[in-house]
């Protein structure tokens, strides 16, 4: 399966899972989606074991963190992030 297929396939079954990681880890308890609790500052150094086709990592840059690093064992996801 391709990134962009897989991305999609995610989208399609509403899979928010890297969403709420998100949140988790940018955003303190008070957030309103009720999923913060770490509040990381921005410079936080973190590293996506799985990361796909980096999911995760385009949403925490999005949040500021510009400290992002991830692996995959499946060589054209990681081409994809």
């Amino acid at each position: 399966m391709s990134a962009k297929d897989y991305e999609a396939f995610n989208e399609s079954i509403n899979f928010t899972d890297p969403v709420h990681i998100a949140q988790a880890i940018a955003h303190g308890a008070d957030h309103p989606s009720g999923y913060g609790f770490l509040n990381m500052g921005r410079d936080a150094e973190i590293f996506d074991i799985g990361s796909g086709p980096g999911i995760l990592g385009k949403l925490l840059h999005a949040e500021g963190f510009s400290k992002i690093d991830g692996a995959d064992c499946a060589s054209n996801f990681v081409e994809a992030a």
